[in-house]
């Protein structure tokens, strides 16, 4: 089943996205994805309406067409302060990028089409094409041997999809974490990528299987400077909610640095298989979705006809 790789295939892709919202975004994790979680509300009814996906599966949706978000529901659903989130919304208002409607916070359609949110975009189609690749070489989650993205002219729906499916990863990961704060569940996310994820790289994939951990020996350790130059943050933030999440039972820390703890209880056990089937079961809704609108094409298909694969 590979759900290790599953696993480790999904926080790379969420990495991948959060990262490329906080380089248009100020690096501010916070404003990040307080805006990403307000463009999932906005467009998210179009699952339950297959008539307006396809209308729009090329296009940004019209802002007529946008559901309003309130913000209590955003501040809820990421566990952030209901001040916090209010100065961060604040801030995205000034910058023209949301607006607080009646019903609540809306990002019209036009925000979305600037121009510096193109690299961005690119950035996120580009993290679902590595994504697919890598989990289709090892033939989960649905995809065969050969299978790619090509999300044209389905760029908008490919774009809805990964914003929905990240956004559903932030608050599971914020679950799962709790009580650790925002910052303290992505650095979780970010040693988790940063201490395993070369056993999914390459043509191996090691310690895939869903029954044991892999040994003590195989678990790596980074240091908080190497990884604030990871993620191209403060030394000192990163090395304070380090140190939080080891006091928390969170992370490891020795001489070399931190990481992923090596003993499992019985606990620790079954809240891992928790996050291997939800990550499962999101990639397969992704993957999915991404399929029903022709974004799933063979190596070697006409891209000229990006015609579902079978």
């Amino acid at each position: 089943m590979n759900l290790r790789h599953i696993v480790r295939t999904n926080i790379r892709l969420n990495l991948d996205v959060i990262q490329a919202t906080l380089d248009c975004l100020d690096r501010d994790l916070e404003k990040s994805l307080i805006f990403a979680a307000i463009s999932a509300a906005n467009v998210g009814h179009l699952d339950d309406d297959p008539i307006l996906a396809k209308q729009y599966v090329h296009a940004s949706l019209l802002s007529a067409l946008r559901r309003p978000i309130p913000m209590q529901r955003v501040a809820d659903s990421l566990g952030l302060p209901r001040e916090t989130t209010r100065v961060k919304v604040r801030l995205l208002m000034d910058a023209g990028l949301v607006q607080r409607t009646t019903a609540g916070l809306l990002i019209p359609a036009e925000a979305m089409q600037a121009a510096r949110f193109e690299p961005m975009m690119q950035r996120y189609l580009a993290a679902i094409d590595r994504a697919v690749e890598r989990l289709a070489a090892a033939e989960c989650v649905g995809l065969t041997r050969g299978e790619r993205l090509h999300p044209f002219p389905s760029v908008w729906d490919a774009l809805r999809f990964i914003s929905q499916h990240v956004l559903r990863g932030t608050v599971d990961l914020r679950f799962y974490t709790s009580p650790a704060s925002l910052l303290g569940s992505y650095l979780f996310l970010a040693m988790a990528d940063a201490t395993s994820s070369r056993f999914s790289e390459g043509p191996d994939i090691l310690f895939a299987d869903d029954d044991d951990a892999p040994p003590g020996w195989a678990r790596a350790t980074i240091s908080a400077s190497a990884l604030a130059a990871r993620l191209a943050m403060p030394r000192e933030t990163v090395r304070r909610n380090l140190k939080a999440l080891v006091e928390g039972g969170w992370l490891s820390q020795d001489r070399d640095g931190f990481g992923l703890l090596t003993g499992q209880t019985a606990e620790d056990r079954q809240r891992e298989q928790l996050v291997q089937e939800r990550s499962r079961g999101d990639l397969n809704r992704l993957v999915r979705k991404l399929r029903s609108i022709g974004a799933i094409v063979r190596v070697g298909q006409s891209l000229a006809d990006p015609a579902p694969s079978t």
